[in-house]
């Protein structure tokens, strides 16, 4: 028998009015809530019922521990309360890419922190794709064409579409390309480590057309293909969230336009089971819940 079911025992008793009671609420026998307060008063070595045939009533040591067993009780219920409430609460980890963050992530990572007081969140933002159980997050963000096998839950957000563009400058100088094939005759910039070349795969009505480039300039992150783009250093294929302000206001020009690209998506990652945390879950089903600012379709 543990401490805190002796102690509900006696509390059930006392607050019931005789063991009878006290087994019904407890949903035990009448001899086992017997057994179980006696066993309290033999560890404690002193008795806290006066029992008689019909009645009891409590010791001045009685008293004492039941009021004592009573704040015990109740702060632990109120314990698990806490971790059990829907509410999110306490720190939250995120990882996400680097300009996806900043454009799409960040305005709802900060309503969710204007809308839960109790919540603080630590987002780590670069485009490396972080190991979510080694490195201690809760979530990590991830746009790909395809996942991984992972004991991980992914919940899919949306579609991430990508565009091919070029400053007006660079066209002025180099030309405009018309076809998939006219690619390999420009400067490429690529998002790409190490400077790789990359193979990209067009569709449309026509059929398929599948292109081998070679990097200008290969780089990790989005952020550094977007300021390249605008300075005029050539062609990308970019993801839409890292040049939808330079397209709207003209600073880049989208090309091909008449042909599409493999789908990626956006998801949104965590690891599963009986007890996935509230902020966990509340952040999870806002970025869901927000797609329409998150994804592209």
């Amino acid at each position: 028998m543990s401490r805190l079911t002796e102690m509900e025992a006696f509390r059930a008793v006392v607050e019931r009015g005789g063991f009878a009671a006290a087994a019904a609420t407890l949903g035990l026998s009448k001899a086992s809530v017997s057994k179980q307060v006696a066993a309290l008063e033999h560890r404690l070595g002193v008795q806290l019922l006066r029992r008689t045939s019909r009645r009891f009533s409590l010791t001045e040591a009685g008293e004492r521990f039941l009021a004592d067993t009573t704040r015990i009780l109740d702060d632990l219920a109120l314990a698990e309360t806490r971790v059990a409430e829907d509410g999110p609460r306490g720190i939250l980890r995120v990882n996400a890419p680097l300009t996806y963050g900043v454009v799409r992530l960040m305005p709802v990572v900060s309503a969710m922190l204007r809308d839960h007081a109790d919540l603080a969140v630590h987002v780590d933002l670069d485009d490396r794709g972080r190991d979510l159980i080694g490195e201690g997050y809760d979530v990590t963000v991830r746009i790909a064409d395809r996942l991984p096998d992972s004991s991980l839950v992914a919940r899919r957000i949306g579609a991430i579409d990508h565009v091919v563009c070029a400053a007006p400058d660079y066209l002025a100088r180099a030309g405009t390309p018309t076809t998939p094939d006219d690619l390999s005759d420009h400067a490429m910039l690529i998002y790409a480590p190490r400077g790789r070349g990359r193979r990209y795969v067009f569709t449309n009505d026509s059929g398929t057309r599948t292109v081998d480039t070679t990097a200008r300039l290969g780089t990790s992150t989005t952020l550094a293909l977007q300021v390249a783009l605008r300075e005029g250093a050539g062609i990308a294929v970019s993801p839409r969230f890292a040049v939808e302000r330079d397209l709207a206001d003209g600073s880049l020009v989208p090309l091909l336009s008449d042909w599409s690209l493999p789908g990626y998506a956006v998801y949104a990652m965590y690891q599963g089971g009986d007890f996935v945390p509230a902020k966990t879950r509340h952040f999870i089903d806002r970025l869901v819940g927000h797609r329409a600012v998150l994804a592209d379709g």
